[in-house]
C-alpha cells in the first residue's frame, strides 16, 4: 500500500491591517488538498517601546548647595518620583558630599545623576575675645576676665574657663572659646 502525500494548500492568517497596544487574538487555520484542517489560536502582545526615564535639572559638576530635587520625566508613565541621597535641603557637613540622585518606571528602566555639593569651611565667629586680663588674687590664684565671644545666630559659646573665673595659675592663662551649632564648629584662642 502506497502512503498518499498530503500537500499544505492553505495557511490562513485572518486579516488584519495593524495590531493595536495591547493583546489581540489570532485564529490561525491550516488545510490540506483533502480539505482536513486544523486552528491554532496566537496571542499578539503589543506593548509601547519603553523609553528610559529623563532626569532633568539635575546640578553638574560641584556645586555650593542643593536645595531642589531634579525631575524626572518617562514617556510612557508620565513624572516619576526622584530619590535623591542625601536628599536636597539636606545640611551638608563643611567638605565635599557626593549626592546621587535617579528615577525608576515600572519595566526597570531608570535614570542617574551624581555631582557634588562643596561646603567651604568657614569661621563662625562674629568677634573672637582678644585678650585675657589677669589680676591675682593671692597664693597662685588669678581672676581672668574677656570679652565674651560673639558667635553667628544659633551658635552657642563655650570657653575653657569662664569669664570672671578664679583659677590656680603661675602661668599666663590661655583661654579658648568655641562657637557651635549642629552643623558647624569653630574655635578661638586667646591669652
Amino acid at each position: 500500500m502506497q502512503k498518499k502525500a498530503h500537500q499544505l494548500l492553505l495557511v490562513t492568517l485572518l486579516q488584519i491591517q495593524a495590531f493595536f497596544w495591547g493583546a489581540t487574538s489570532v485564529t490561525c487555520t491550516c488545510q490540506d488538498n483533502e480539505g482536513l484542517q486544523t486552528e491554532c489560536l496566537i496571542i499578539f502582545q503589543v506593548r509601547d517601546a519603553n523609553t528610559a526615564p529623563v532626569l532633568s535639572g539635575c546640578p553638574v559638576g560641584t556645586v555650593n548647595s542643593f536645595t531642589t530635587s531634579p525631575t524626572c520625566n518617562d514617556a510612557e508613565q508620565g513624572t516619576l518620583a526622584v530619590t535623591c541621597n542625601p536628599q536636597a535641603g539636606s545640611t551638608f557637613q563643611a567638605g565635599t558630599t557626593a549626592v546621587t540622585c535617579s528615577c525608576s518606571d515600572n519595566l526597570g528602566s531608570s535614570d542617574v545623576c551624581t555631582f557634588s555639593v562643596f561646603v567651604a569651611v568657614t569661621q563662625t565667629f562674629a568677634e573672637c575675645p582678644g585678650q585675657v586680663t589677669e589680676t591675682q588674687v593671692g597664693n597662685g590664684v588669678v581672676r581672668v576676665s574677656f570679652a565674651n565671644p560673639v558667635c553667628p545666630a544659633g551658635q552657642v559659646s563655650s570657653c575653657t574657663a569662664a569669664n570672671n573665673a578664679l583659677v590656680t595659675s603661675t602661668n599666663p592663662v590661655d583661654v579658648c572659646c568655641t562657637c557651635s551649632s549642629s552643623q558647624s564648629q569653630s574655635q578661638c584662642c586667646f591669652a
